[in-house]
């Protein structure tokens, strides 16, 4: 993530005051209990799985 936040800045897709707040989302996703998003992602998907199924 920090090479791809980087190379978006060498390509002038980003202004290198962009890269502390990606890095600061991504450290914040990897460290915070995301345990109800996944139950919900995961109810989600199989309600449209159900139904793809004509259930």
């Amino acid at each position: 993530m920090i090479y791809a936040a980087i190379g978006r800045f060498a390509d002038e897709k980003i202004d290198v005051t962009e890269i502390l707040p990606i890095l600061e989302r991504l450290m914040f996703r990897l460290t915070s209990d995301n345990r109800s998003a996944a139950i919900a992602a995961r109810t989600a998907r199989t309600q449209t799985d159900d139904r793809a199924d004509g259930g």
